[in-house]
């Protein structure tokens, strides 16, 4: 890098200029190094800057580079941003508005036309940032206006505004930022149309200042377009199509136009000259920019205007432009010599958008190649909704910038969530809620979960919306495959994703935590939940009565009139189940519902399977235990990461126990990790567990996570059972009058708690906001309270038994005196099988110790004293029936620890 001789700014620390430099460019803003005042030409990194210390460089240079000739080369400097970007989003340009007059009211003129923006002060003056829309070609965005000695200039492509903390080269003077203002971010620029700008400058008695052209002329043809692109957007709307056809036509416009314009125009200065020599004419024959409009669509529909150049023939801006240059042109001011107008099409009321008009040219070329086949305006009228459907499928192009992958992500993100609402983070990925429909009987069910999206199906979804394109030879365009590498870099965007977060996937209403009724379908903002599909239920009160809910309670409990519970506290287990799973996003987690019964056939898979019908609508799909307590964990922890609400487990054959198992049913989130991959990921925990089987043991700690009903025929073949009923065939035939009663169930003990006449059961710990809702409104309507089958839980626990019997027998040895181990132990380990008796010849009694620990712990309990002490220490102050363990010290000869039972009262 060579630099020469240049004049620089001596009174601006590096210090400051380099942190304010790094934050622009993270806000998306080309910044480039200002020279001093009049340097000699430099390169920096591979680009030049120019001598003019006003002028940009002629390629912007990187970020490192531009830091590294900055810190490298320029002890002290200015900076400025290069005006002329453009968004590959919406091709709007970056210009800057720049105020050379101290005039108060042009300022305060300009606050009012951008109240937004952020103005910066230099020697005088002001200048702010916008994004200009539809920016004519003919000069890069750049125009001067002056008045008097004063003047307003909009810089465009190939010019800059320098920036604080820069110093003025002539003043010394820094730049500051008017009112503590400061740049937001690019995006959040304010948006004008380039004419608007131009209107606003001519308002304030500015003339046009550049071009070989007299300033008349260009104030003519500014004003004139100005005026007409005003009354295109706010002029009288009730225009007579079929008069304004039938005043061309006697103007006998319409052929010799045609004839004497249209020559097969192919390039974008053939459109201009054709639309300028139509207006031409208009002009002369007393027909208004409005008319003109009309007449150029219809044209354009009539295959008479081809758009080869890829710049579209009819556009707000080029009726505009035309009109006012004719207008001049009319009034003596020759202005035929425009340049060419760049833009898509905009917003007008008689404008189809230009996707829509390419397709139906395309359509009638193709059908008469020769000449096209003429569309009338009233034919255009009743193909609008085909165009309006065809444009909303339609793929927006976006010039692909390989420098800006991270942008190019977001662009191709912020598109996705604007044209799908199935894209979601979930797990810590990228996922599509997967939705399956199920029809029986002419009724439609949907049951859907979380499938993770993989580069190729990302792809494709991006291929829809988006067609990326690259420049190429004389700037054309070109259509580019949606590259793998921004797919790969979208799926990786962990923290930075434009994607909601899901908490869930349901298929069937629900609560809010605060109570509101969930049921419309798609993302929920204020849960995370989303609900796939609709349910055809009857119209729940917001404020339903008691009386209400007692209908609706009777109701569910008719569903479950023939299954064979033991209690009514099991009974209030399978009805809280339904009030659990329907109720479920109103609670972060809820309790596992068990059912049980002694021999198989009495109806428990059957209990859990009408609970689901009534929360999905289909049969559920069950996953079985396996051989271990591993394998039931892995399933679960697979069944989670599907997000499905329900986890339903049949024939339980193992102990159900385990830490893992206790988080999965009382954690709101979980870590889990991905089988055959070495990654965790963080699911939150919108499921409910439903389990059955025969005796069902449930374990230590999971004995108040899991409510238990208990179900028994008293029949020695319970399958052989007939029943007067099919529960199952009553809810397909109108689930949601089953859903209706649930929510009515729940939302009538909401309303009676905030009316006073109901009140919150004692809670229940770890499930305090479930307790709170389907547990107290049981108890609101005198149901059995379900909490109490905890004790058949814990009746059940093979721990509990085996606690509760090595307690007793401690107490029948000991009393409540203290003992040590080895008292308990001493001389079990002898192998010779002699048998224990006490000084009186009875047997000891601490026989019947050792045999409860031999059968209850295993043999090395009883062989090896350390492992006994520990399972003492596992269960101190555990009580059980009444009888505590404690610790009671230390022997004073043996140091060792010593342990006593005592009653808990």
């Amino acid at each position: 890098m060579t630099v020469l001789k240049a004049s620089l700014n001596t009174s601006n620390a590096l210090d400051k200029v380099i942190p304010t430099a790094e934050r622009l460019v993270r806000l998306g803003y080309p910044v480039l190094p200002c020279l001093g005042k009049s340097p000699s030409i430099a390169t920096a990194n591979g680009s030049v800057l120019r001598g003019n210390w006003q002028a940009t460089a002629t390629r912007a240079p990187t970020t490192a580079g531009f830091m590294r000739y900055q810190r490298c080369r320029l002890q002290t400097a200015n900076i400025g941003i290069a005006t002329g970007m453009r968004d590959p989003l919406t091709g709007n340009m970056l210009v800057a508005i720049d105020l050379d007059t101290d005039d108060a009211s042009v300022f305060q003129s300009a606050k009012r036309l951008l109240p937004s923006a952020a103005w910066k002060r230099g020697k005088r003056g002001a200048t702010c940032f916008v994004w200009a829309a539809r920016v004519p070609a003919d000069s890069k965005g750049s125009r001067d206006y002056t008045r008097g000695a004063e003047k307003i200039q909009v810089l465009g492509l190939g010019r800059q505004s320098v920036i604080p903390p820069s110093v003025h080269p002539e003043t010394s003077c820094p730049y500051v930022w008017l009112d503590e203002a400061e740049l937001p971010h690019v995006d959040e620029l304010p948006t004008l149309s380039y004419d608007e700008i131009v209107a606003w400058v001519i308002g304030l008695g500015f003339t046009r200042n550049s071009g070989t052209k007299s300033k008349q002329q260009q104030t003519a043809e500014d004003a004139a377009i100005s005026s007409a692109l005003n009354e295109l957007k706010h002029g009288d709307a009730d225009i007579d199509e079929a008069a304004t056809l039938e005043k061309l036509r006697r103007a006998r416009l319409d052929s010799m136009v045609l004839d004497s314009v249209y020559r097969d125009p192919k390039t974008d200065d053939d459109h201009s000259h054709a639309r300028l020599n139509l207006a031409k004419a208009l002009v002369t024959q007393g027909f208004n920019v409005r008319e003109f409009a009309l007449i150029l669509l219809d044209w354009e529909f009539a295959g008479s205007f081809s758009d080869e150049a890829g710049k579209g023939f009819y556009n707000d801006r080029n009726v505009a432009r035309a009109w006012g240059q004719a207008i001049a042109w009319d009034t003596g001011d020759d202005g035929a010599d425009f340049g060419v107008v760049e833009g898509n099409a905009g917003e007008h009321p008689y404008a189809l958008r230009l996707p829509a008009i390419r397709k139906i040219l395309a359509d009638d070329r193709a059908r008469h190649p020769k000449r096209g086949g003429r569309l009338t305006l009233a034919d255009a009228a009743t193909l609008a909704k085909e165009n309006e459907r065809y444009e909303a499928a339609g793929r927006m192009p976006v010039i692909y910038d390989r420098n800006a992958k991270s942008k190019m992500a977001e662009i191709a993100e912020r598109r996705l969530v604007a044209q799908y609402d199935d894209l979601y983070v979930w797990g810590g990925a990228l996922c599509r809620v997967l939705t399956e429909t199920e029809s029986r009987n002419g009724v439609t069910r949907y049951v859907a979960g979380f499938k993770r999206v993989d580069e190729a199906y990302l792809a494709a979804r991006v291929d829809e919306t988006i067609q990326f394109q690259t420049i190429k030879a004389q700037g054309k365009a070109h259509p580019l495959p949606t590259p793998r590498e921004l797919c790969a870099l979208i799926l990786q965007r962990h923290g930075d994703w434009c994607f909601a977060k899901a908490r869930g996937v349901i298929s069937t209403p629900t609560l809010r935590p605060d109570g509101t009724l969930l049921d419309t379908p798609g993302f929920d903002q204020a849960t995370g939940l989303y609900l796939v599909g609709g349910l055809d239920m009857p119209l729940i009160d917001p404020t339903p009565s008691k009386a209400d809910a007692e209908a609706a309670l009777g109701l569910l409990k008719s569903i479950f009139e023939e299954t064979p519970c033991v209690d009514e506290a099991s009974r209030s287990v399978l009805l809280s189940g339904v009030l659990t799973v329907i109720g479920r996003g109103a609670f972060p987690v809820a309790p596992g519902h068990v059912t049980t019964a002694p021999t198989a056939g009495s109806g428990k898979s059957y209990a859990n399977e009408l609970i689901e019908l009534v929360a999905t609508g289909i049969p559920p799909v069950v996953a079985s235990t396996g051989a271990t307590v591993e394998e039931l964990e892995k399933r679960l922890e697979s069944a989670l990461l599907a997000g499905r609400p329900i986890v339903n487990i049949d024939n339980v054959s193992c102990e159900m126990k385990g830490d893992r198992l206790a988080q999965i049913v009382s954690s709101e989130a979980l870590s889990i990790r991905i089988l055959g991959r070495s990654e965790l990921v963080t699911v939150e925990n919108n499921s409910v567990i439903l389990a059955s089987g025969n005796n069902v043991r449930i374990v230590a700690d999971l004995t108040r996570r899991f409510l238990m009903a208990s179900l028994d025929a008293r029949v020695e073949r319970p399958e052989l059972r007939r029943f007067g009923r099919d529960p199952k065939k009553e809810i397909m035939a109108d689930r949601g009058r089953y859903v209706a009663a649930a929510l009515t169930i729940l939302i009538g003990f909401l309303h009676a708690k905030k009316e006073g006449t109901a009140k919150c059961a004692a809670r229940l710990a770890g499930f305090e906001a479930w307790s709170d809702l389907v547990r107290s409104a049981l108890l609101w309507l005198n149901q059995a309270d379900p909490v109490l089958t905890l004790n058949t839980a814990r009746a059940s626990d093979p721990d509990g038994e085996t606690r509760l019997a090595i307690f007793t027998a401690l107490t029948n040895v000991f009393g409540s005196k203290p003992f040590t181990v080895k008292a308990v132990l001493q001389d079990m380990s002898a192998s010779d099988g002699a048998e224990f008796v006490s000084e009186d010849g009875d047997p000891d009694p601490r026989i019947s110790v050792r045999e409860i620990i031999l059968e209850s712990l295993g043999v090395p309990f009883v062989t090896e004293p350390m492992k006994f002490a520990g399972w003492l220490s596992r269960q101190q102050n555990t009580i059980t029936n009444g009888l505590r363990l404690e610790k009671a010290g230390h022997d004073s000869g043996t140091k060792a620890a010593l342990w006593r039972v005592v009653s808990a009262g």
